[in-house]
């Protein structure tokens, strides 16, 4: 019996704290005439070819350094087959 009063108090105070409490999600006035978004602004590229890394200022400095080492052992890597290459 106790939960039939508890619906009864949820009935009653439920279209009053509709009415007194803000809506919840985005609420539009159906009078209003809805608004276009204006279209996107196109830039043209300031560069048509790609930038190296080391012309560049904003390159980070260890993304340099990693590039020059990756050559560093690739050049290292090559003389090191070149010389069991003579050897055999």
């Amino acid at each position: 019996m106790e939960i039939d009063n508890v619906h009864h108090a949820v009935r009653l105070f439920e279209p009053l704290l509709r009415l007194l409490l803000p809506a919840t999600g985005r609420h539009r006035i159906a009078d209003e005439p809805m608004v276009a978004a204006p279209p996107p602004r196109w830039v043209p590229p300031r560069h048509s070819e790609p930038l190296r890394g080391e012309d560049s200022a904003l390159v980070r400095p260890y993304l340099v350094v990693y590039e020059r080492q990756e050559r560093e052992q690739e050049r290292e890597r090559l003389r090191r087959m070149r010389d069991v290459e003579v050897v055999a």
